[in-house]
């Protein structure tokens, strides 16, 4: 099987902008159903559109804007247990720990990630998934097919940014294993849909790394992993180091998000092992 990644219906369209899900003034919050994440998040950010800044001391910065849709979603989410997997940030896998599993930070350009949220049970995740063997042991490949199964999403080139050593081998038959971290530039989205593999039909929202880390429930050691993929981003990317904090709901009939080059699943040299870049 190819590993060129395509969505449904390749989008044409301009540029995204807000979501068509907006339903209007917000709720109370009674109404609402927004939990203690969602009501902190909004008392986090910056206005749509406006740039990220650093309050003054004593000044107590606007709320992030969002729509009362998106509240509605935010106050579902739960977060897993975290794992403890060590984090190990620019390192190679060794040679003989077999690579199980890649996800990725995928940046828009102003510093924004894609993370996806599964209305069903609440829980949030980045685009990545189990390498196949149609990926032929590339994580890039696998990134990059997952993405689009999963978030119908094109993306640029990926760039390997280190891998979490899961020592207990939950996604290898209980041997250990790494799972690679990289990071790419968000080309577009199709129209929306179901994961093919798993039926799970996710919502796409755009969010700032920090407040990713805090939806995914990754904690300190969440921290300094977004840290390493936006140090990445703004070095190979261009991307702000400081993002835009206003949260977006991808448009349903997809979007062009930043054009230029599509990764379509080269292989890294080395046999499909995965090389640090820079």
């Amino acid at each position: 099987m190819p590993h060129a990644v395509v969505p449904a219906a390749p989008p044409r369209t301009a540029p995204c902008r807000s979501s068509s899900r907006t339903a209007g003034p917000a709720k109370p919050d009674s109404e609402r159903g927004t939990d203690e994440r969602a009501e902190r998040a909004r008392r986090q950010g910056v206005r749509v559109g406006e740039r990220p800044r650093r309050a003054p001391r004593g000044e107590i910065m606007s709320p992030i804007e969002y729509s009362a849709e998106i509240a509605e979603l935010l106050g579902k989410v739960r977060r897993r247990p975290t794992a403890g997997w060590p984090w190990r940030p620019g390192e190679q896998v060794p040679e003989g720990l077999p690579v199980k599993q890649s996800w990725g930070w995928l940046f828009a350009p102003d510093g924004r990630v894609l993370t996806l949220v599964n209305p069903r049970d609440g829980i949030c995740s980045l685009p990545g998934g189990s390498l196949e063997p149609e990926d032929d042991g590339d994580p890039s490949a696998a990134l990059a097919r997952e993405s689009a199964e999963e978030a119908q999403a094109l993306i640029g080139r990926p760039y390997y940014l280190g891998y979490l050593y899961d020592r207990v081998g939950s996604a290898n038959g209980g041997h250990e294993c790494a799972r690679v971290r990289m990071a790419a530039a968000l080309r577009a989205v199709g129209p929306s849909a179901a994961d093919p593999a798993s039926g799970r039909h996710y919502r796409r929202l755009l969010v700032a790394p920090g407040l990713a880390v805090e939806l995914l429930g990754w904690g300190a050691p969440g921290l300094r992993q977004a840290r390493a993929a936006v140090a990445t981003a703004a070095r190979w990317l261009g991307v702000p180091a400081a993002a835009n904090e206003a949260i977006e709901e991808l448009p349903v009939e997809g979007c062009t998000v930043s054009p230029g080059i599509v990764y379509q699943g080269a292989v890294h040299p080395g046999g499909g092992r995965p090389r640090a870049q820079g």
